[in-house]
C-alpha cells in the first residue's frame, strides 16, 4: 500500500564506478520539491508492472526548497498531519526516518546550484545531516542524490532568476555533472557507508533526451521546450523519463516494455505517454544509467571529462599517483583562471592562467577535488582524484 508523506509549507520559488546490489523490494523516503512531485507514484507504477518488484515510499515535499530548508523544518517544527493523506515529516517518530522502515533515502537539492560558498558547502553539510540522522535508525540505509537541471534560459547573460552566467542549458548539464557527483563522493569519502551513496543521473537523461530531440528521433517533438511546462518544470514526458531513470538506477534493470500508463496516489491518470515515445524514453533512461554505471558490457563508459574535452582540454593523469595533474590546451581556447575546491567546498588553490599551452596543478593530500576552469569566458568543471 502506498504511504504518502508530505510536508506542507509555504511555496518557495524553485529558481532558487560503483557496484550495485540487487534489491527488488524497497521502501524509500524521498525528500523533495516540485521537481520530485509525482516521480514516486510513477516509479511505483513501473515497479508494479514489473516482475517481483515493489516500491513503497514516503515523501516530504517543500516547494522550491534546498536541503537546508528541508532539514531546518525540524527546528521550526512546522509539519502538518492531514487525517486523509498520512502526511508526515522526515523526523516524524512513527512514519518518518526515525521509524527505521526505509532502506533508501533520496535527497533532492534546490536549484540553481553552482560553485560558491553558499551552494556547495551547504549541500555537503545537509547531505551529511540527513545521512547521520537516518543512520541512527537504519544504519544500512542507502542515500541517493537526485541530479537536477537548471532553467531552460541558462546562458550568458543568464535568463534565469537567482542564477549566474553559464553555458546554455544543454552544455550546462555536462558542465554541472562533477558538481552533483561531488555530493555523492563527499558522503562516501567521509562516512564509508555500508551501501555507498549513488547518483540518480536524471540530468544526464535529459541531456540525452535533448540530443535525441535535436536528431529528430522523437515523433512530434521538435525542441526541448515542447516537453516543459515552464522554464524549469517538465511535463509528464519529462517526469516519465525521470521515473524510468529512478527505476533503472534503483533496480539496475531496463524499464523497457513496462507500462506507459501510470497513476497518481489519488487514482488520476498521467499522460498516457504515447507508446512510441514511452519506448524511446525507456531506452534513453536505460542507456543513461547503464552507461553511467557501466552495468553491462554493451554499455560504453561515460566520462565525466566530456565537457572539458569538448572545450579542447586534456587533464592527465586522472587519477594521479603523486598529486600532480597536467592541463593541456589542445585548441585555441582561452583559459583565464582556475579554482581548485576540496569536497567541503573550500577553495584550496586559485590562479590566473595567461592562455598557456599547458600548465600543472599539484595537491598535497590524497582525496577528491573539483577543478573549476574559466574557458572562453564560461565555467567548466572536472573531478580530480589523488
Amino acid at each position: 500500500m502506498l504511504k504518502t508523506t508530505i510536508l506542507l509549507l509555504p511555496i518557495f520559488l524553485l529558481f532558487n564506478t560503483t557496484t550495485f546490489a540487487q534489491n527488488d523490494d524497497t521502501n524509500t523516503f524521498i525528500v523533495g520539491h516540485s521537481l520530485s512531485d509525482y516521480i514516486g507514484e510513477m516509479v511505483q507504477g513501473l515497479a508494479n508492472d514489473a516482475d517481483n518488484k515493489s516500491f513503497d515510499f514516503g515523501y516530504q515535499q517543500i516547494l522550491g526548497s534546498p536541503l537546508r530548508w528541508q532539514w531546518q523544518a525540524r527546528e521550526r517544527g512546522d509539519f502538518d498531519n492531514f487525517p486523509d493523506a498520512n502526511i508526515y515529516a522526515y523526523f516524524d517518530p512513527v512514519n518518518g526516518l526515525a521509524s527505521g522502515q526505509y532502506d533508501k533515502l533520496i535527497l533532492t537539492e534546490g536549484v540553481p546550484r553552482y560553485w560558491h560558498e553558499w551552494s556547495s558547502t551547504k549541500t555537503h553539510q545537509y547531505v551529511d545531516s540527513f545521512y547521520l540522522y537516518a543512520t541512527q535508525y537504519r544504519p544500512d540505509i542507502q542515500v541517493y542524490i537526485y541530479e537536477l537541471w537548471h532553467c531552460l534560459d541558462s546562458g550568458t547573460p543568464t535568463g534565469c532568476d537567482d542564477d549566474v552566467d553559464s553555458n546554455p542549458w544543454r552544455q550546462r548539464l555536462s558542465d554541472d555533472l562533477p558538481l552533483w557527483e561531488s555530493f555523492v563522493d563527499t558522503l562516501n569519502v567521509r562516512h564509508q557507508p555500508t551501501h555507498p551513496a549513488k547518483l540518480i543521473p536524471a540530468g544526464q537523461a535529459l541531456a540525452r533526451l535533448y540530443d535525441e530531440i535535436e536528431a529528430g528521433n522523437l515523433n512530434g517533438i521538435s525542441r526541448i521546450r515542447d516537453v516543459f511546462e515552464d522554464r524549469i518544470h517538465g511535463n509528464d514526458i519529462v517526469r516519465y523519463l525521470v521515473a524510468c531513470t529512478f527505476y533503472a538506477t534503483l533496480y539496475e534493470q531496463s524499464p523497457s516494455g513496462l507500462t506507459n500508463q501510470l497513476y497518481n496516489w489519488w487514482g488520476g491518470a498521467f499522460g498516457p505517454i504515447p507508446e512510441d515515445i514511452a519506448n524511446k524514453l525507456q531506452e534513453i533512461a536505460w542507456k543513461t544509467v547503464c552507461n553511467y554505471y557501466n552495468l553491462d558490457s554493451s554499455c560504453s563508459t561515460v566520462s565525466s571529462t566530456k565537457s572539458i574535452q569538448e572545450l579542447g582540454l586534456n587533464i592527465f593523469p586522472n587519477p594521479s599517483a603523486n598529486g600532480n595533474f597536467q592541463i593541456k590546451n589542445e585548441r585555441s581556447v582561452t583559459i583565464s583562471n582556475y579554482n581548485l575546491y576540496d569536497l567541503s567546498g573550500k577553495i584550496i588553490n586559485t590562479n590566473t592562467v595567461q592562455n598557456r599551452t599547458s600548465f600543472s596543478i599539484t595537491v598535497e593530500q590524497k582525496g577528491i577535488y573539483i577543478l573549476q576552469l574559466t574557458v572562453d569566458g564560461i565555467q567548466a568543471y572536472q573531478k580530480l582524484v589523488y
